[in-house]
């Protein structure tokens, strides 16, 4: 964990892990704005949820969007997971995160708990992935992504986020491997899209269950959350309509 400049950040070898602000949670990286974004505007969209909603994050870090979501769905269960225990004891010791009933952390990997919750038949109406070392993505993520799927709620989404693809020159490289697999998986979610952060080098992999959204959906979703998280995402409430590049057909958008 480092300080400086009114920020908090975590850090893995040369990578940020997250980053907060010392005296205001507000988010400060536009990936980070965009996944909470997403993530608020879904459930949003959903509502009335006829069960207790549910979120699953896949790595930690500053644990900005779980206590983003904390703030704005008080009635919202969410399970953390994390394969360092120090990330833990970070989150809740120098970016406020507060662990509870209705908020609770394990330390494991990945892959392990999403097969113990798939067996389990446990379904979210968020799941966000997001796991990094200090060389990148996670490998565990490559692994993950079979069991993906079984964990989305009928009307639930999934967030991945990614960096640059392997050789660090082809943006939407991972998201688009990524993407295929999902695609190819058995149990197929209904709509794939990739999500590009234009002020850093991250790609989302965006996908759901439910009605297929069209750009104009997405921006009314994202407008929707700005309306109560604009001052919480400063960076995307600059930039309110981020590139979306579909795979409708499960085939590669134009933004390749």
């Amino acid at each position: 964990m480092c300080e400086g400049g009114g920020r908090r950040w975590l850090s893995l070898g040369e990578n940020v892990q997250g980053v907060a602000h010392v005296d205001d949670p507000a988010h400060v990286e536009e990936w980070t704005a965009l996944i909470a974004v997403l993530a608020d505007g879904w459930l949003l969209a959903q509502e009335p949820i006829m069960h207790a909603p549910r979120a699953l994050f896949f790595g930690l870090g500053a644990a900005v969007v779980p206590r983003t979501l904390q703030a704005l769905h008080p009635s919202l269960a969410i399970e953390l997971v994390d394969l360092h225990p120090e990330v833990v004891d970070a989150a809740q010791s120098y970016f406020g995160l507060q662990l509870g009933q209705s908020c609770k952390a394990t330390v494991e990997d990945a892959r392990d708990y999403a097969l113990r919750r798939k067996a389990d038949a446990a379904t979210y109406d968020v799941v966000v992935v997001d796991c990094f070392t200090d060389e990148g993505l996670a490998s565990s993520v490559e692994e993950l992504i079979e069991h993906l799927p079984a964990l989305v709620a009928a009307t639930g989404i999934c967030i991945i986020n990614t960096t640059w693809g392997q050789d660090k020159t082809r943006r939407g490289e991972t998201a688009s491997r990524l993407a295929a697999r999902l695609a190819g998986s058995t149990d197929q979610l209904d709509a794939i899209y990739l999500l590009e952060a234009s002020s850093c080098r991250n790609v989302l992999v965006v996908c759901h269950r439910g009605c297929h959204y069209e750009d104009e959906d997405w921006r009314r979703l994202i407008e929707l959350s700005l309306s109560r998280t604009g001052t919480l995402c400063p960076q995307v409430a600059s930039r309110p309509h981020p590139k979306l590049w579909p795979w409708r057909t499960f085939s590669f958008g134009a933004g390749q």
